[in-house]
């Protein structure tokens, strides 16, 4: 028997339903909150195959020719319409009573036993099973259902787990749902169609012919289980193949089955007409099979489960064959026979995309503390954050009145997104009397806001000269705090003055 084909008479069909798309998720932050896209993420199940070889034992479903892995999953060998399920990853089940794996109709004549031995269509005698009485022979039709379970996507962070006030949360909203249907090819699609279409004379005398018509029909309808299926039903493909013979000769004289074809039939099995004009096809005798692949992509999102639950998606073909007799003899008195092997696919894939929206907060910067105290002459201020986001630097600013401010240092930031406490400080070494002190942070894209207002007033401390007595030298403490001082001797006279941190007193009479 040859492989039975779903070959490449394919047609694209696509219907997209119309669906909503959430643009965020629907509950309301607290203030200075709000919804933020991490991007898109993907799930899919499948792609999921009824089966893929003809009725041959030979299928091979090791590991290595399933690309690792599937051996335990290639099912038994399935005669039902000639087909093998091979190496699924998750093997269909066939509904109901499997079909027949071939269909014949036959016009007049009684082939009689068939041959035992019998192995698709190379046999030794009989292009058939059994004889004309009921029962013995192939039927002229047949009916298979097979079916596909898939899996619904799980959505871990549905839109209702999250409440209007939120500071925090995740949410997964589905932007698209499909339930693709694939035709990939010969023996790797969604389609149906046959193979072995071959038309057989048996017997008649006197050299005349005879013509015919072969009519084989074929479908596929497909049934999704659940909600998808209002989108999804339906019959796809409905086709019929009509082929004329005209003029056939008859196989052989004295309505005798004589042997013609010791290459097909062996010695004593009776008289057929010549395998080399045995074989009639729709495309010419060099075509072995036809079929419709079938295509849609159906847009589920408005009936998207989100659970995890199954479904199911259901195949199935219908399939008939008849011979006939058409216009008058040409002194043709032969019989005659036509077969065929009917041919099912499914190849279905459910894909969701979906949105990850996180809660965060508005502002750059979230800053939990920020301090200025005195620190001997200097100023130290500390400041701490708890989150930071696209967050460029930090102004340190200073004003004498609180209305002019400095800028007096930039504390550059690392622009990357921060969820952990973050602590800094900065010394004015140079501060004023009275100071005001504030931050201004920084956007990545220029937006800013400021902080709290900090004030420091200096108390000034005395100024400590050292070292006392010295011959050239002296260090002055605090002078910076002071507008200016005076060094006077014992007589009461100012031998110098200044504002600086060291004088020379070298220069200056012993004793002073």
């Amino acid at each position: 028997m040859k492989t039975n084909t779903i070959t490449h008479l394919s047609f694209l069909i696509i219907f997209l339903f119309s669906g909503s798309t959430q643009a965020q998720p629907t509950a309301t932050p607290a203030t200075n909150y709000t919804w933020q896209s991490q991007g898109c993420l993907n799930y899919s199940d499948g792609p999921y195959f009824t089966g893929g070889a003809s009725g041959d034992n030979s299928v091979d479903c090791s590991p290595s020719s399933c690309g690792g892995g599937c051996a335990t999953s290639c099912g038994g060998n399935d005669t039902s319409f000639g087909w093998n399920i091979q190496c699924a990853t998750t093997p269909t089940t066939t509904l109901g009573t499997p079909g027949a794996n071939f269909l014949m109709s036959q016009v007049f004549g009684d082939l009689g036993t068939a041959d035992n031995g019998l192995v698709g269509l190379a046999v030794p005698c009989n292009p058939g099973v059994g004889g004309t009485a009921t029962g013995a022979n192939w039927p002229s039709a047949t009916s298979e259902t097979r079916r596909l379970t898939l899996t619904n996507w799980n959505n871990l962070f549905p839109d209702s787990d999250v409440s209007n006030g939120a500071t925090s949360g995740t949410v997964w909203l589905p932007k698209s749902a499909k339930l693709n249907f694939r035709d990939d090819g010969v023996g790797d699609g969604t389609g149906a169609g046959a193979d072995e279409l071959r038309f057989t004379v048996i017997g008649g005398d006197g050299g005349g012919t005879s013509s015919w018509e072969i009519t084989a029909t074929y479908d596929l309808k497909i049934t999704v289980s659940g909600a998808y299926g209002a989108l999804a039903d339906g019959t796809k493909i409905n086709e019929s193949i009509v082929q004329q013979l005209t003029n056939t000769p008859d196989a052989g004289a004295g309505n005798n089955y004589y042997l013609t074809d010791n290459n097909l039939h062996s010695a004593g099995c009776g008289s057929f007409q010549s395998s080399v004009n045995s074989w009639y096809f729709p495309g010419g005798t060099n075509t072995a099979s036809f079929g419709t692949g079938y295509t849609e992509c159906i847009d589920v999102l408005a009936s998207l489960a989100e659970d995890g639950s199954t479904f199911t998606v259901d195949f199935e073909s219908n399939q008939n064959l008849s011979l006939a007799r058409t216009g008058s003899c040409d002194g043709g008195g032969s019989d005659g026979r036509a077969t065929m092997g009917p041919g099912l696919g499914g190849k279905v894939e459910l894909l969701v995309e979906y949105e990850v929206w996180t809660i965060i907060n508005t502002l750059p910067v979230e800053l939990s503390s920020f301090d200025a105290a005195q620190r001997s002459n200097t100023v130290e201020l500390n400041w701490t954050t708890l989150s930071e986001t696209n967050s460029a630097y930090f102004l340190v600013e200073r004003s004498e009145d609180g209305k002019i401010w400095t800028t007096i240092s930039t504390e550059i930031l690392t622009g990357e997104d921060s969820q952990i406490k973050k602590d800094y400080f900065y010394i004015d070494n140079n501060p004023n009397s009275k100071n005001y002190y504030r931050l201004k942070q920084v956007d990545v894209d220029g937006r800013y806001s400021y902080s709290d207002i900090e004030e420091v007033s200096l108390k000034k401390s005395p100024l400590v000269v050292a070292p006392n007595p010295t011959q050239d030298k002296i260090r002055i403490d605090g002078a910076g705090q002071w507008s200016f001082y005076q060094i006077i001797n014992r007589k009461g006279q100012v031998v110098l003055s200044g504002n600086e941190n060291e004088e020379n007193l070298s220069e200056l009479p012993n004793g002073v």
